[in-house]
């Protein structure tokens, strides 16, 4: 996926690129925070603050992250092992639900870029 932005990035007048960049991160950013947590394991007295969910956040150029500490530990590539199976990957959430969103907004924008011309 960063290879995939990068390369967007490197169109020439780019400008609406990071128009479109930023609007896809704003939305997916904020539909990653209305994400639903998966079911507390049977047992489990820890209460949920919901701060992992706040967590989601959209930077330049199409950046989307998860500023809370332990986020990668739950939702991340290294994700510890009391969560694999349980939580989701954000990364792969982004690529398999978000990215085509992505493709779609810029092919819109590129046929309305040369209808233009």
């Amino acid at each position: 996926m960063d290879d995939a932005i990068t390369a967007i990035g490197n169109v020439p007048n780019s400008a609406w690129i990071d128009s479109v960049l930023d609007d896809w991160a704003s939305d997916t950013a904020g539909e990653l925070r209305s994400k639903s947590y998966p079911s507390s394991p049977s047992g489990s007295t820890y209460r949920r603050t919901g701060k992992l969910g706040r967590g989601w956040k959209a930077g330049q150029r199409g950046r989307i992250f998860n500023g809370v500490s332990y986020s990668e530990l739950v939702v991340g590539e290294n994700q510890a092992k009391v969560h694999r199976g349980r939580w989701w990957k954000g990364r792969k959430v982004v690529e398999t639900e978000h990215l085509p969103k992505l493709v779609d907004k810029i092919e819109e924008r590129m046929v309305e870029e040369w209808d233009d011309d």
